[in-house]
Formats: structure tokens, C-alpha cells, sequence
């Protein structure tokens, strides 16, 4: 058993390959010799991708899908599987716990929609807030954080062409609790967040990442994944983009749109004070990292790696031609 250390837990979106674990664990400080190990969700199914992060109340929360349904996995604070449920929520890109409530950014509806936290269960749906009334994504919603006891949130706003994002230059930060805009004519903003003292949010489509204040860091790929360390130390994940037919210079399209691949998949860890950075790649998983968050814990790494290499070697065999062979040697040696 690994003595109490501090881990950074990444969700994949869009992997070319179905897996039980669109998880990394990846252990702190940040470099080369990080210790890496997958994380099985606990759903009997396999999955090519996870969004939102949470934790509170003791739990770990994921959104993913699954099977084409909208699904949040809840693991304990020991990266072990407690419930996973399908939500009301529709294509769920964020999440935020704050009490007992556990808010979800419903991105396929434009609400932002809170679950009553319990042992077993996420109970009670709420709609709290909606961008429009049509149930449906117009506005592209994404993220949700607090900051000074507010609810904050980040859309795309409007697309200028149906299901083309890459024409929504409109974007904002939200201030859902007063109902005013903080930021404005952000091109995809994603994962609106905070230090404490800063707001911050990434301008995905630039390649950079801000505070609603001065900061600006300017960084290679679709900028999305946000977690603070410390007030001045931040770990910012990117993804590969897609380059426009025009040679425009830091300009990323959303990955799902057509185009020649651009930037990189990475981690950076960035000084907040004099804007140094270090990044590590994680291309060699996949092409899109979504969110990332911070763990205190102490781990069985090992004993993790297994569960997640066996789950995901067991659903495999069900939709994998001649896999169940594998399946067997690896039962029989595996113990």
C-alpha cells in the first residue's frame, strides 16, 4: 500500500479505442518518471469517453458514456466503484459538488441541473438555471466552477452554422447566481476555474489560457482541463485541434471538426507568478484530454492497474472477434 500521496486524475474524451478506463491516475510531481494507471469506471460496459470531474462528500465523481447513454460513476476516495447511474442530464461536460448537491453542466439541454448527493444514489433533479427553453444544446454549456460563492459557467454561445462550432466566436463567462456576464467574445471558452483569488478559464480555439483579470498563457493545442495546485501553481491540459484551411497562426478548431490535426495532447504545470511552465505528452493515450483533478490519497497503484487491465480485458472479449482465447490465458495467469 502506497503511503498518502498527491495524484492528478485525467478524463480522456474521443478515444479511438473502446476501453473500461477513459481514466489516468497520474502521480504528482508531474514529469517523466510520474507513475501512470489506468482507472476502471466500474460499469460493466466500455466507454470512449469522460468529461467531468468532481469530488465531495467523500466521493469521486466521473461523466461518461456509455452504450450511448449519459451516465456519472462514483467511485470512493480510494479510486474503488460505489454506484455509476444513468442521469436526466444530457451529455454531461461538467460537474461541481458543493454541499450536498451535485451540479451538472447538461449540455445536450443548456441547463445546468442539481442531484441531491446521497450513499447510494444522485436523487431529485433540479433545473437551476437554463440558457434557453428548448431543451436542447444552442449554446454549447461546458463548465461550471464557484467562485466567491457564485455559480460560474462557460458557453460557446450560439453557432453562426448548425452543428458547426467552429463559427461560434460569442463566447462567455457566466455568472449564473447574478445573472451577468463576465467575459465576453471568448472564442470556446472551456473550464472555467478558480485559485481563489482569480477567476480563470481557457480560450480553447486560441490555444491559451486567462484570468478574467491580466493573466494570459498562451500554450500548443485546444486548451481544456483546468486544475489549481496551489494559488500559484496550475496543471492545464491540451488537446490535439484541428488546423483551418487557412494558415491562421494559434487558431484551433474543436477537435471533432474536419481538418489536419494540430498542437499536442499534453500536461502543462504552470507558475502562475512568472508564467514557466513544464508539460508532459500523453498523445500515446489519446488525442483529447477533457478534465483533470487533484487527489490526496493513499493507493493500492498496483492492485488499481490489475482491476482495470482484467474489467477491460473481460468486456473486450464480448465485443472483440476471437478475443475470448486471450481472455482465458490471461485468466489462467494471472490470478
Amino acid at each position: 500500500m502506497d503511503k498518502m500521496s498527491k495524484y492528478l486524475l485525467a478524463s480522456f474524451c474521443n478515444i479511438p479505442t473502446p476501453t473500461t478506463s477513459p481514466l489516468l491516475l497520474i502521480s504528482l510531481p508531474l514529469n517523466k518518471e510520474s507513475k501512470i494507471v489506468p482507472i476502471n469506471l466500474g460499469h460493466s460496459g466500455i466507454s470512449t469517453t469522460a468529461t467531468g470531474l468532481a469530488q465531495g462528500n467523500g466521493k469521486i465523481f466521473i461523466a461518461f458514456i456509455s452504450d450511448g447513454k449519459f451516465r456519472v460513476a462514483v467511485l470512493d476516495k480510494n479510486l474503488n466503484s460505489l454506484f455509476t447511474q444513468e442521469l436526466e442530464s444530457q451529455d454531461i461536460h461538467s460537474m461541481l459538488v458543493d454541499g450536498k448537491y451535485l451540479y451538472t453542466i447538461s449540455t445536450g439541454t443548456d441547463e445546468v441541473v442539481r442531484y441531491e448527493i446521497t450513499h447510494k444514489e444522485l436523487k431529485t433533479p433540479e433545473v437551476v438555471w437554463r440558457a434557453s427553453d428548448i431543451k436542447k444544446e444552442n449554446h454549447h454549456l461546458n463548465s461550471i466552477t464557484k467562485y466567491k460563492g457564485d455559480l460560474i459557467i462557460s458557453s460557446f454561445g450560439k453557432s453562426k452554422m448548425e452543428n458547426a462550432w467552429r463559427t461560434s466566436y460569442d463566447g462567455i463567462i457566466f455568472n449564473v447566481t447574478k445573472g451577468i456576464i463576465l467575459k465576453d467574445k471568448v472564442y470556446q471558452p472551456h473550464s472555467v476555474s478558480s485559485n481563489g483569488e482569480d477567476l480563470f478559464y481557457c480560450e480553447s480555439g486560441k490555444g491559451l489560457f486567462l484570468s478574467t483579470n491580466k493573466f494570459s498563457k498562451s500554450l500548443d493545442g485546444y486548451t481544456r482541463g483546468v486544475q489549481f495546485e496551489s494559488k500559484t501553481s496550475v496543471f492545464v491540459a491540451t488537446s490535439f485541434g484541428r488546423s483551418p484551411k487557412r494558415n491562421i497562426k494559434s487558431l484551433f478548431f474543436n477537435p471533432m471538426d474536419s481538418g489536419k490535426k494540430s498542437g499536442a495532447c499534453r500536461i502543462y504545470n504552470i507558475n502562475i507568478s512568472s508564467k514557466k511552465s513544464s508539460h508532459t505528452d500523453f498523445g500515446w493515450f489519446a488525442n483529447e484530454i477533457y478534465d483533470l483533478l487533484i487527489l490526496d490519497a493513499k493507493l493500492d497503484t498496483d492492485k488499481l492497474f490489475m482491476s482495470s487491465f482484467l474489467e477491460e480485458r473481460k468486456q473486450l472479449s464480448h465485443s472483440v472477434s476471437d478475443s475470448q482465447r486471450f481472455w482465458n490465458y490471461v485468466k489462467n495467469k494471472i490470478k
